[in-house]
C-alpha cells in the first residue's frame, strides 16, 4: 500500500479501520500454555496471602518480544480481579498491580508509580526513603496480593540506579510486602544471572514456549479458530476466512514461529489490509501482505 492509496480512501473507511483495529486489540483467546502460567501465579498469591511481614517468593518469565507476555498477564490481572469481586462482593482494583520499568528506572520512580496506582494523592511528594515507607504501608492496606513488574530487562547492567531498583525489589520480598512476578524479554535472563538471590526467590522460570507442528498442532489450530470466532463475534469480519483453513494455519505457524502473540500481530496487519479493501473476511492476499510487510521485516521467520 502506498501513501497515494491512503489518500484515496474515504474518511469513513479510515475511521472504520481504526475502530476495528482498536476492537481487535481487546481480543483474548485462552490457551493451555497461558493457563499454566495463570495457575502458577494463583499458587504464588495463595502461598503468600497470609505471610505479610515474612519473606515472600516471586516468579519470573524471560521470553522473546511480541510473543504474548503482556496479553497473558493483562488477562490474568483483569480476570482475577473480576473473580475476586464476584466471590467477595468487593471490587478491588488494587488486588494485582502492573508496573512497567520503562517509565520507572529509579527506586523513587517505582515507588511513586505504585503509590499513584494505590490512590496516594501525595505520590509526587517526598524523598525516595519517604516514598518507600509509604508504599510499604499502602500495599498491604490496599489488599495487594501481587505486583507484576514488566520490562525487567531494564535492570541489566551495573549502573547504580538499576542496582538500587533491584535491591528495592529484593527488599519487597524480604520484608514480606508482596510477592512479585518479574517479566522481561529474553535478555532479562542476564539480569537474573547477575542477581542470584533474586533468581533463587523466583524459583523455576515460567515459560511461553512456541507451539510446534509435531506436538502442538491441535492447540495452534484451536487458537486460530478461537481468534477468528472472536473476530466474527465482534463483527470485525462477516465471514470465516483463511484462519479457518489448514493452509492459513500452516502459514501462520511457520511465520509466527509458533508464538501466539506473533500470530495476533500478523493477523492484526492482515485484518487492517482486509478492512481497507472492504473485504468480508481475511483472505490469502491479506495474509500475504502482512507477511511481506510486517513478519519478514521483523524477522519473525528467523525464530
Amino acid at each position: 500500500m502506498t501513501n497515494t492509496q491512503y489518500a484515496q480512501w474515504p474518511q469513513d473507511i479510515l475511521e472504520r479501520t481504526g475502530a476495528i483495529n482498536d476492537a481487535f486489540e481487546t481480543i483474548y483467546v485462552p490457551t493451555p500454555s497461558h493457563e499454566i502460567i495463570h495457575q502458577r501465579c494463583d499458587i504464588l498469591r495463595h502461598t503468600n496471602r497470609n505471610r505479610h511481614g515474612k519473606s515472600m517468593g516471586a516468579l519470573r518469565l524471560a521470553q522473546l518480544s511480541s510473543v504474548g507476555k503482556t496479553a497473558c498477564f493483562g488477562y490474568y490481572r483483569t480476570s482475577r480481579i473480576d473473580e475476586h469481586a464476584q466471590r467477595t462482593g468487593v471490587y478491588n482494583p488494587h488486588l494485582i498491580l502492573y508496573v512497567s520499568l520503562l517509565s520507572c528506572t529509579s527506586p523513587k520512580a517505582l515507588c511513586q508509580e505504585i503509590c499513584r496506582q494505590l490512590g496516594d494523592d501525595n505520590w509526587q511528594i517526598g524523598t525516595a526513603s519517604d516514598l518507600i515507607q509509604r508504599m510499604r504501608a499502602f500495599v498491604p492496606r490496599a489488599g495487594v496480593e501481587m505486583i507484576i513488574i514488566d520490562e525487567i530487562q531494564e535492570l541489566k547492567g551495573r549502573r547504580t540506579d538499576r542496582k538500587d531498583v533491584t535491591n528495592l525489589l529484593k527488599s519487597l520480598l524480604n520484608s514480606g510486602i508482596t510477592p512479585l512476578v518479574l517479566v522481561g524479554d529474553e535478555t532479562s535472563s542476564d539480569m537474573f544471572e547477575d542477581n542470584i538471590h533474586l533468581a533463587n526467590r523466583a524459583g523455576s522460570a515460567l515459560e511461553l514456549k512456541p507451539l510446534t507442528a509435531a506436538s502442538d498442532l491441535g492447540e495452534f489450530k484451536g487458537f486460530c479458530l478461537g481468534l477468528e470466532a472472536e473476530m466474527l463475534r465482534l463483527s470485525l469480519v462477516r465471514h470465516t476466512g483463511l484462519l479457518s483453513t489448514g493452509k492459513g494455519q500452516r502459514t501462520l505457524l511457520e511465520w509466527s514461529g509458533g508464538y501466539i502473540g506473533r500470530v495476533c500481530r500478523i493477523v492484526a496487519q492482515a485484518l487492517e489490509h482486509a478492512t481497507l479493501r472492504c473485504a468480508t473476511a481475511v483472505e490469502k492476499q491479506d495474509l500475504d501482505y502482512a507477511i511481506q510487510n510486517f513478519a519478514i521485516p521483523n524477522n519473525y521467520h528467523s525464530v
